[in-house]
């Protein structure tokens, strides 16, 4: 692609600029290819074989002015038209020359101007006949015609063959429907090719022929146009033509760039030797592409049409100086699809001046993907398939009809969308937190359209509506090599962090940098020694020399021996080499011929593929490899010794749009609803990647490839792995060892990424309790994943910031004794037997919870953050006099990660000394009277708020009661 070019994706979507603000209209002067119609669904093109459902088989439309804007040479009521294919495929063997010729029969022009060239039904296969009789023939448009429709002609391209046809025109001539290959295939064939709609009454038209016709005179000599130099067919003859390009380029069909055009010299591009620069035909064909790289409509056309029939392109104007092939082709036409929302319309065409009229795409009845527990914003294709005139989209949904699956709302509406534009109105789909994988859920979901201008025609169609579903994807497990279920599978998200020159660090103003600020060294822990810097709000994340230094870099080719990686793995396990060279992902592969081809396979087995080859997967070939001194396989890779992380409980969600990772790992695709979702799902581990090259320009991110292996810390009683063992997790229920592909995410220009990690499966299926490390494998040789922090979002030590009374010391009350736990991260309260009381017994042991009959309740801290749980033994009270208590958690509550702390109660120890004697009468005594006492005032020795005579009276009761010694093994 050339240094400032457009790419093709860009191609269709800028008629939306074109027209935007308003078309002024002329019309041609001359008859035009209105629309080519390639690509039928099903097998077929052709009449023969055809999908029985199909409204229309491949057509060609044209286009005739009213007569008064004719150009004189022109007859309306003889036209003398023929249509021209020339081969522009460079690899074909008939490159240049014509492929077919249609002499259109001479014809007055209908009072729509619309002429179709169409197919008539074949019986047998291979043909054996026409359809019907010569009076009955059926025409395959419009789901089937029977007699000449009375708003254009029908031409029947093979009206001609057998015994003819009478109730459609017949072509005078055609060069030639090859039978029986074309009758099934089609004669416009796929690929790149020259349209050309020729005046037979000029000068300068030639009588060529298919160079397959039986009629053609080698060498080439009558089936040559000669386009490149215009000494053959002559441009005066040409009334309109148009070429698409489907040139591969060796980049996966997206080669061709409309702006090359016209070709300069040595390109060895698809149609560079049919309409070289310079070439008389150069500037008046346009190239449009066949395939789009991205946009509402990624993938290979169906068909082209031209935008407006009632405006000019710039080589039909009355100047030459702005004639313009690349502006034409962006401009004059669109693709058409089977599936919409730009249908195939043979006999009609849009003018500026025709009303605005709604289209859905048809595959918006697809089912969307999306992951339990986030809201997926997806585009609905639509478009104004009308004429000049703006609407506004928006969406409305129905009742979901499993709404604990997922539930479907209206999303972002679409405004001002010009005539003969998409439009992308949302939807919102929610999967439930709790869906099970697989699971569905429909909704009726309505689009509705209305002027955006008053007194604008109303639109046609204003209101249509679709069934969608929505499948929730939730797995559990991965994959291995031969796609079979394996150990479990996490969630990797990806927060883009867009730069902002107004703003020296980007990351603090993030809702994580914000959570982090608040949360210092408790909630949340940090790897690198990097987070003073990363959190001050004046540190420039977008210079290269702050930011460099900070890089945790992937070691380099070359240093096998000095920082690749190689740690052993626990006593009957993987090393960690051996973990990354086994994985799914490094021994897998794709089977190639055979009886299963397309099926996962494992290179190890030799009988992965019967009859075939296992084609293997090369994602981390780069990244494994020798240290030659001491002969040991080693890993690209960088140790992330995170602080021991809980893999269960993350409390931390970002208020901002994610992109997860697929099942593949590819994070980011427009047209995925994995993509810019909101998420409620809470995550143990976020990454900070810089975008900031060393010149300090932005990168993508498109090629930072990484694999994540989990060092395990601590393991649940009967988990299948073992303290210190190496995990090579997979993404999204993909194949073990998947690695993230990329982290060029939404909306792009971004100075930093995020990748979040949701580890809870790792605790729920394999039954891992923390982990010790990560490390990141390089999945490409550039090594080009720039980590420059770390934090563990759920230590595995407790978030307790501290307690009222302290742990160790003593509860005074006969009732309503009160402790107050401040954490460091918000809470919610505990539900039953999440955090257990017990009063403590020698050698270590407790007795029976007595949780249930205590009261807990959140408090909001001085800042207003839920963060205080406050623990109240209520009448009848639980606890006994001269007991030690523990209240405690170990992994069953997740708001405040695992604590202890431990009482005795000593009944009247006013002043917290620890023993009950006279003092303490004398403190009661001294504070009487008092009716409104605080709940944590040691005088109120009975719990009823106030402090009185029979407080000192209790306390007398229990003098004098002694220091209690803690309970052995505590």
């Amino acid at each position: 692609m050339v240094a400032g070019s457009r790419s093709v994706s860009a191609v269709m979507s800028l008629i939306v600029l074109a027209y935007a603000a308003g078309v002024a209209a002329q019309v041609p002067d001359h008859p035009i290819i209105s629309e080519v119609y390639t690509e039928p669904p099903g097998a077929s093109d052709g009449p023969v074989g055809r999908d029985l459902a199909n409204e229309h088989q491949e057509f060609i439309e044209i286009y005739v002015p009213p007569a008064a804007n004719l150009n004189p040479i022109y007859n309306p009521n003889a036209l003398n038209l023929t249509f021209y294919e020339v081969e522009g495929d460079k690899t074909s063997s008939g490159y240049t020359l014509v492929n077919y010729r249609i002499d259109i029969p001479t014809f007055a022009r209908p009072a729509s101007g619309v002429v179709v060239l169409g197919w008539v039904d074949y019986v047998g296969n291979p043909p054996t006949g026409l359809a019907g009789t010569p009076s009955t023939r059926l025409g395959l448009v419009n789901g089937g015609i029977t007699a000449m429709p009375a708003d254009y002609l029908f031409v029947a391209m093979n009206g001609g063959q057998f015994s003819g046809t009478t109730n459609f025109a017949v072509p005078l001539a055609i060069s030639l429907i090859h039978m029986p290959n074309e009758a099934s295939s089609g004669i416009i064939q796929g690929g790149s090719g020259a349209y050309l709609l020729v005046d037979r009454n000029d000068v300068g038209y030639v009588e060529l022929y298919d160079d397959k016709d039986t009629a053609h005179v080698p060498p080439t000599a009558n089936a040559d146009p000669s386009l490149a130099t215009g000494t053959v067919l002559q441009t005066s003859a040409m009334t309109d033509g148009f070429a698409v390009n489907d040139d591969d380029n060796g980049n996966g069909g997206f080669g061709f760039e409309v702006l090359l055009q016209p070709y300069s010299g040595g390109t060895d591009m698809d149609l560079s030797n049919v309409l070289p620069f310079g070439g008389p035909f150069s500037k008046l064909i346009a190239q449009v592409p066949e395939v789009e790289a991205d946009g509402p409509d990624p993938g290979i056309a169906n068909g082209y049409a031209r935008v407006y029939v009632d405006v000019r392109k710039t080589t039909e104007n009355l100047s030459s100086a702005d004639d313009d092939p690349a502006q034409d082709a962006l401009n004059a036409y669109r693709h058409i699809r089977n599936d919409g929302p730009f249908y195939p319309t043979p006999g009609s065409v849009v003018a500026t001046t025709s009303p605005p009229e709604l289209s859905l795409a048809s595959d918006a009845t697809k089912t969307y993907d999306i992951l339990a527990g986030t809201t997926a914003n997806v585009a609905l294709r639509a478009a104004n398939v009308g004429g000049d005139y703006p609407i506004d989209l928006s969406v409305s949904a129905g009742a979901s009809s499993n709404p604990s699956v997922a539930t479907f709302g209206g999303g972002a509406d679409a405004s001002a969308i010009a005539g003969q534009a998409y439009g992308l109105p949302e939807l919102a789909l929610t999967g439930q937190p709790s869906s099970p994988q697989g699971a569905s859920a429909s909704a009726t979901v309505t689009v509705t359209a209305s002027n955006s201008n008053v007194g604008d025609p109303a639109v046609l169609s204003p209101i249509q509506t679709r069934s969608v579903t929505a499948t929730v994807l939730n797995p559990s497990t991965g994959l291995n090599a031969v796609g079979l279920p394996l150990q479990t599978t996490v969630f990797a998200a990806v927060q883009a962090v867009p730069s902002d020159t107004l703003v020296a660090n980007e990351f603090v103003g993030t809702s994580l940098g914000q959570y982090l600020v608040a949360q210092p060294d408790v909630a949340a822990l940090q790897t690198m020694g990097n987070a003073a810097a990363l959190l001050n709000p004046f540190t420039d994340i977008r210079n290269a020399f702050v930011v460099g230094p900070m890089i945790k870099e992937l070691p380099g080719d070359g240093d096998e021996c000095i920082d690749w990686k190689n740690p052993p793995g626990p006593i009957g396990r993987l090393s960690f080499v051996d973990t990354v060279s086994s994985s799914a992902e490094a021994v897998g592969g794709t089977c190639s011929g055979g009886s299963t081809p397309g099926q996962p396979c494992d290179t190890t087995n030799m009988f992965a593929c019967p009859g075939g080859t296992c084609v293997a997967r090369t994602t981390y070939d780069a990244s494994i490899s020798v240290c030659l001194a001491t002969a040991q396989s080693v890993i690209k890779a960088i140790r992330i010794n995170v602080p021991d992380t809980l893999t269960f409980g993350g409390s931390f969600s970002p208020t901002e749009s994610v992109s997860f990772s697929d099942a593949a790992g590819n994070v980011g695709d427009p047209a995925s609803s994995l993509t810019d979702v909101a998420t409620s799902r809470t995550f143990e581990i976020a990454l900070i990647d810089t975008q900031v090259r060393a010149n300090g320009t932005l990168e993508s991110g498109q090629t930072d490839d990484f694999g994540i292996v989990v060092e395990v810390l601590e393991t649940e009683p009967g988990s299948s792995v073992v303290p210190g063992e190496y995990v090579f997790v997979s993404l999204t229920g993909g194949f073990q060892g998947a690695d993230i592909d990329g982290v060029d995410v939404p909306p792009g220009g971004n100075v930093a990424t995020i990748v979040y990690l949701d580890l809870d499966n790792l605790h729920d299926f394999l039954g891992i309790r923390s982990i010790e490390s990560l490390y990141i494998v390089d999945a490409r040789a550039g090594g080009e994943v720039d980590f420059i922090e770390g934090f563990s979002l759920n230590p595995a030590g407790s978030f307790l910031a501290s307690a009222v009374p302290a742990t160790g010391e003593s509860l005074w009350r006969t009732n309503q004794n009160t402790v107050r736990l401040t954490f460091a991260t918000d809470i919610t309260a505990p539900g039953a037997g999440e955090i257990l009381i017990q009063p403590m017994l020698p050698g270590g042991s407790y007795g029976a919870d007595i949780s249930s009959g205590v009261a807990f309740t959140v408090e909001n801290n001085l800042g207003g953050l839920p963060r205080i749980l406050k623990i109240v033994d209520v009448d009848p009270p639980d606890l006994v006099h001269r007991q030690w208590y523990a209240i405690q958690s170990a992994g069953g509550w997740t708001g405040g990660g695992d604590f202890l702390v431990q009482y005795v109660v000593q009944v009247g120890d006013a002043d917290n000394n620890g023993v009950v004697l006279n003092l303490d009468v004398g403190l009661v005594n001294a504070g009487i009277p008092n009716l409104g006492a605080d709940d944590q005032d040691r005088r109120d020795i009975d719990g009823d708020a106030t402090i009185l005579n029979d407080d000192a009276s209790t306390v007398n009761a229990r003098i004098p009661s002694f220091r209690v010694l803690k309970p052995s093994g505590h």
